[in-house]
């Protein structure tokens, strides 16, 4: 209302909105289309994952409750008995040594699996990242053509109201 279009002016402005909102729908279209086989690879290489150290976690899990009981007897019998808080913690330092060299390929397998899925991810996330940029930049062209087209609509009037607005104006 500000600028005082006209109808004939409106109705071109309309046309131009509606060819802005189509190409930026293109422009989202294209992007999940990038995105699918993306996405793709990443859900195959967490799958992988989870495939490849469900056993390792599996086994993980049973010897730290394992653990984790043996330290509570060892908590409980120490209180019963009246040992010393230094004589509990010693206790629990060479379970906790124990439990260690017992895990510890386990979880260096858990480990290798991880860094494989992050080695798989990163692969991704670049042409993820490039893809997103793409968008960025062709919705901005989208913009600017919105812009442009409605600039060439105005009269000088209108004009120098439009610049106003974009510099930020009131």
């Amino acid at each position: 209302p500000c600028l005082g279009l006209d109808s004939n002016q409106m109705q071109a402005i309309r046309a131009l909105m509606e060819q802005y909102n189509q190409a930026n729908k293109a422009a989202n279209e294209a992007f999940k289309l990038a995105m699918e086989p993306l996405r793709a690879q990443d859900k195959a290489a967490m799958d992988a994952y989870k495939a490849a150290t469900a056993d390792v976690r599996k086994q993980l899990a049973e010897i730290s409750k394992n653990y984790r009981t043996q330290a509570q007897d060892i908590i409980k019998n120490a209180k019963a008995s009246g040992a010393t808080r230094d004589e509990i913690n010693a206790q629990l330092k060479d379970l906790r040594d124990k439990f260690n060299a017992e895990t510890q390929a386990l979880r260096d397998q858990l480990a290798a699996a991880q860094a494989d899925l992050k080695a798989a991810l990163q692969a991704t996330a670049q042409a993820k990242k490039d893809a997103t940029l793409r968008l960025q930049e062709q919705l901005k062209a989208n913009q600017k053509l919105l812009y442009d087209g409605i600039y060439n609509l105005l009269t000088d009037a209108q004009k120098a109201l439009w610049d106003a607005w974009l510099a930020g104006k009131d």
